[in-house]
């Protein structure tokens, strides 16, 4: 973790998150591929530029549109994973009004099974709200802090 979270600009998050997503969509291919190529996610740039980024500094060990095999035998995919040696971590960000009220009650069972499924096979699962990520971006990162510090992962 860095000393000073606030000693690297605006600019150098643009760069290096520039730099990072070109990365992840060379390295992917078919649905994942398309994902990262058409993604258009307000919550997760403000997860990285509020809450990772101020945190770390960098985008090391940290995936976008992590594909996962479901129990279905199908694939899944989490918006943000930070993959390690005896880790996986997935981050999901979620906001209420495009999120939540519009679910049916199948994609609502189907939710939580999704998460049942990522703890069972090893997940640890952060969840993060588009509003606590806006309005609470300092708690979050001291959330995302006393994890990685109680794992004792550097980031």
């Amino acid at each position: 973790m860095r000393n000073n979270p606030h000693m690297q600009s605006d600019e150098s998050f643009e760069s290096a998150y520039a730099m990072w997503m070109e990365t992840q969509r060379k390295s992917s291919r078919g649905e994942r591929k398309r994902r990262l190529t058409e993604m258009s996610d307000p919550a997760g740039k403000l997860f990285l530029a509020q809450v990772w980024w101020p945190s770390f500094g960098h985008f090391s060990g940290l995936v976008a549109e992590c594909e996962v095999k479901d129990f279905k035998d199908g694939s899944r995919y989490l918006p943000y994973a930070y993959l390690t040696e005896g880790y996986k971590i997935c981050f999901e960000l979620e906001d209420y009004g495009n999120h939540w009220r519009d679910f049916n009650r199948y994609q609502f069972a189907d939710h939580l099974m999704r998460q049942n499924h990522l703890v069972k096979d090893g997940w640890i699962v952060m969840r993060f709200s588009y509003d606590d990520l806006q309005e609470s971006s300092r708690r979050c990162q001291q959330v995302l802090n006393q994890l990685f510090g109680r794992l004792r992962l550097l980031g």
